[in-house]
């Protein structure tokens, strides 16, 4: 999170509810990376001026939503899915 300011993640999602909702719902699907490198993703984005709220949101859908993990559950089989 070193490449994006603190002050740009305190304002988009430590403000309005719905801008930071919104924000991390939308671009935790394009963050292809497991549960263990989560872990620390979630802390640098809660320690740098964003909500619980939506800190827990992306810490939660980030792993299980990525593109690489939909399609990869696609290509075993819907009925396993």
């Amino acid at each position: 999170m070193s490449l994006i300011p603190k002050t740009v993640i305190t304002k988009y999602m430590g403000g309005n509810k719905l801008t930071a909702y919104g924000l991390a719902l939308g671009m935790a699907p394009f963050f292809t990376v497991c549960s263990c490198t989560m872990i620390p993703l979630f802390t640098s984005v809660l320690y740098s001026g964003a909500g619980i709220g939506p800190a827990i949101s992306f810490l939660l859908l980030a792993p299980s939503s990525n593109i690489l993990a939909v399609l990869l559950t696609g290509e075993l089989s819907w009925e396993l899915a």
